[in-house]
Formats: C-alpha cells, sequence, structure tokens
C-alpha cells in the first residue's frame, strides 16, 4: 500500500511529536534507544544534530518517521551523519522508508554535503538493504564490549616509566599521532562530557584515550566508557604496553566498576588482542558505512 507522504523539518514540529514517532520507531529494536524528551534533546546537542535539516514522515497529520542528521565541516568538505532513522512498524514495506531517505539525500544535496556516514547494527539486514540501495557503502565494522567488573592483579614488567594524566581534549588533538578519522559519535566534538587521558613515557607523549566516566552520590567510580584510545604507531605492536594503559584507563584494580568500548574499530587488531586477553567480550557489531554526493 503506497501512502501520499508529506515532510517537514524537526524544526517544525514539537518536541512530543518528534519523541513519539522516534520511540515507535525503535519499538522493539534489537538495543533499547527509546528517549525522554529531556533525552532526546540532550542527543541533539551532544551529537550536533541539526533539526533545520532533520526529516520527518507524515502521513496525513499522523508521523510516520524520521531521520535526524548532523552536519560537520572537515578540512575540506562538509560531512553529514545518519544519528538515527525510525520508521514506524506499521507503515514498513510500504516505501515510507525510501521515500524518506530520497528526502534526506535531497537535503543533503542542498547543503553541499560532500560525504554521508551513518552506522547500522550488523545483524538488521533490512536496514542495510535500504542503505545500499540508496548508494551506501561498507567501510568497516565497529564493535562494543564489555569487560570484567571485579578487580584484576596484573604485573606487568617492561622497560617505561608511564605516567597517565588528564588533559583538556585540544591537547589530545595536537599529538601527530591523533586519530581524526573516527564514527561520528566517537569523535570529540560528540563528546561534550569527555574526559582526556595521555599515557606518558618519561614526559614524551605516546598514548592517549578519550573516556566517560560516571560516579554515584559519594563520588566513587561507577563505569568507564572508552570512545577512542590511540598508541604511537611505532609502538602499536607492543601487547605489554597497551595492557598497562588499558589496566591504567579501567582502574582495573578495583572491583565493581563497569567497563565499556564504544562503537571501537575493528581495524585496531594490536587494540582488540589486548583486550580478549584483559577479558573484555563482544556485545553488538555495526557496520559503518558512506556514500559520497
Amino acid at each position: 500500500m503506497k501512502h501520499l507522504l508529506k515532510f517537514k523539518r524537526v524544526s517544525e514540529c514539537p518536541i512530543d511529536q518528534l519523541v513519539d514517532v522516534w520511540n515507535r520507531g525503535f519499538k522493539g529494536y534489537i538495543v533499547d534507544v527509546s528517549m525522554t524528551m529531556q533525552s532526546f534533546l540532550k542527543k541533539m546537542v551532544t551529537e550536533d544534530l541539526d533539526p533545520e535539516h532533520s526529516v520527518v514522515a507524515f502521513d496525513g497529520d499522523y508521523p510516520v518517521g524520521i531521520v535526524m542528521t548532523g552536519f560537520r565541516q572537515g578540512e575540506d568538505a562538509l560531512y553529514a551523519w545518519n544519528g538515527g532513522t525510525a520508521i514506524d512498524p506499521e507503515y514498513r514495506g510500504t516505501g515510507v522508508s525510501h521515500a524518506l531517505m530520497e528526502e534526506v539525500l535531497s537535503v543533503y544535496k542542498e547543503k553541499g554535503v560532500h560525504t554521508a556516514y551513518l552506522e547500522a547494527i550488523s545483524t538488521n539486514i533490512r536496514a542495510i538493504k535500504l542503505y545500499e540501495k540508496h548508494g551506501y557503502e561498507l567501510i568497516e565494522r565497529l564493535t562494543f564490549f564489555s569487560g570484567p567488573e571485579e578487580g584484576q592483579d596484573i604485573t606487568v614488567i617492561h622497560d617505561y616509566e608511564l605516567e597517565c594524566i588528564r588533559v583538556p581534549s585540544e591537547k589530545i588533538q595536537s599529538l601527530s599521532f591523533y586519530q581524526r578519522h573516527m564514527p561520528w559519535q566517537n569523535q570529540l566534538e560528540s563528546l561534550k562530557e569527555g574526559i582526556g587521558y595521555i599515557l606518558y613515557d618519561r614526559e614524551r607523549p605516546i598514548g592517549y584515550a578519550m573516556t566517560k566516566e560516571t560516579y554515584d552520590e559519594k563520588g566513587q567510580l561507577k563505569s568507564v566508557q572508552i570512545y577512542q584510545l590511540g598508541i604511537e604507531p611505532v609502538l602499536e605492536g607492543d601487547s605489554l604496553l597497551l595492557i598497562t594503559f588499558l589496566h591504567k584507563i579501567f582502574k582495573l584494580e578495583r572491583d565493581g566498576i563497569k567497563r565499556l568500548i564504544f562503537n571501537f574499530p575493528n581495524r585496531d587488531d594490536h587494540v582488540l588482542s589486548a583486550l580478549s586477553e584483559l577479558g573484555f567480550h563482544k556485545t553488538i557489531e555495526q557496520v559503518h558505512m558512506k556514500k559520497l554526493l
């Protein structure tokens, strides 16, 4: 059954309507991404989502789909990120998703976007096929990891004199081995509440990490999430160094801390091996896709 759709921008719609269509579209999803009005607004601010250029599809006056989009200026081009595509289950298979994607891509072209990016959970074959039909291609796989919550007593012997120091994110950006090409939510611009660390060996920076940490009402550390982890290239193969660094970032000597890795690129084999050795396991895999406009 085909529907005569009309489109509005997110900026034209009341917040309760946006949250409603988002939650309907993600009902029964593989992971819980349901939102309240407060968390929806926070997502928009944290991830730099643009209400003027994000699109809602309507069947009459009833919202049936939404695509949230963010834009960032790269070194020489503008790029876009799909921050969530939600289609009402009753309207799937009716052409709504394709019409909505076509509308979104026309917005990108009008805005002068050079490259569009998105992620999809690797088992969500229906969504991946939709994106492929509209010209997106797989560029890499991303993995979420969960680690042990109990403390670990790890003694590592090496020749480094290591110090792990908390720093402003701007200092991390100045490192020669800083990884600029990361998934959208792992970029420094999305980590507005992030905490940065630089690993020094005798005052020489040799590694960095971007994390988020949560604390309870008594100020005790509850969780650590890593969003970026980088090591000076000549040292990437040093598994003992990586294990030591991860031990410091995750405070692995302590009990009762939830330890997570968020959206980590599978290309970093050396990090994946160190995580496995420390008892981390994969929870979700995503495909990272792009389309040249």
